[in-house]
């Protein structure tokens, strides 16, 4: 069970940098789920399907799309885990190593 402690310092509402990056996520995504057809259409007429009349730049544009999906969502991964396993602050240097999993109920040291 999670200590009444870890309950009451979990922020009310969404931070600024989580609204972003859900709505850049939301762009590029809806982006990708328009262009889908045409990236389908490339792809069979790349591998013997009928021609097509979609630009063939297409293909390097839908792939830098879904990177900046990836790093999108890899950055607010980031923001989650930040928000969850806050880094504490000592005047002792860190052991070298793995730190224990930030889970309700374990300790790290």
């Amino acid at each position: 069970m999670i200590a009444q402690s870890k309950i009451a310092s979990v922020p009310a509402g969404y931070s600024l940098r989580q609204i972003v990056l859900h709505w850049i996520v939301f762009v590029l995504v809806a982006f990708q789920f328009v262009m889908g057809d045409n990236m389908t259409d490339l792809f069979r007429s790349a591998h013997g399907g009928r021609p097509t009349d979609t630009s063939a730049s297409w293909a390097p544009i839908h792939i830098a799309v879904g990177i900046l999906i990836l790093i999108a969502m890899l950055r607010a991964w980031r923001c989650v885990v930040s928000m969850a396993c806050p880094r504490r602050r000592s005047s002792t240097p860190r052991s070298s190593g793995w730190r224990a999993p930030c889970m309700p109920g374990s300790t790290s040291t």
